[in-house]
């Protein structure tokens, strides 16, 4: 009986120490892999927008980016005439099908409104570049003393 509890307490020991060398490896492997983004000293962040050519226009027409994004535009039309997309800004040109899906990246580098047309269809858009804001530290409002107004008749304690 001893003996059987004897081995029963040794299985248990050896699962211990077998799973916590398990777990030490896998952090240490886990460890080792390292910052994948470590060849790149900054990653550009990406958007991927979609616009449609029709007969009354750009959809959507007003399109709004932040500066430093890296944009993939995604072209397509609804009618059979054809369309396009011109931003003389960026130096762009993309011919757009029914059916068919044109495809060009451009980087936003300044803020401000850069338009795009199609002379075809008298087709005008714009994209709106925004300048990222910056965090502002908050303060916590219990810690500032904030003076209060109260009238001269009044006396300390009753407001």
């Amino acid at each position: 009986m001893k003996s059987l509890i004897l081995i029963n307490g040794i299985k248990k020991f050896t699962f211990k120490i077998v799973f916590l060398t398990g777990l030490l490896c896998s952090s240490v492997l886990a460890l080792d892999y390292g910052n994948p983004h470590e060849d790149e000293a900054y990653v550009i962040p990406k958007r991927h927008l979609s616009i449609i050519a029709s007969k009354e226009g750009y959809y959507p027409q007003s399109i709004p980016v932040f500066r430093g994004e890296r944009v993939t535009i995604y072209l397509t039309t609804t009618d059979d005439s054809p369309s396009c997309l011109i931003m003389s800004d960026k130096n762009i040109f993309m011919s757009a099908q029914k059916g068919k899906v044109s495809e060009v990246q451009v980087f936003f580098d300044k803020p401000g409104d850069i338009p795009f047309y199609c002379p075809n269809g008298n087709l005008k858009g714009h994209f709106r570049v925004l300048s990222k804001n910056k965090i502002q530290k908050r303060e916590v409002a219990s810690d500032k003393k904030v003076n209060v107004w109260r009238p001269k008749e009044a006396a300390p304690g009753t407001y």
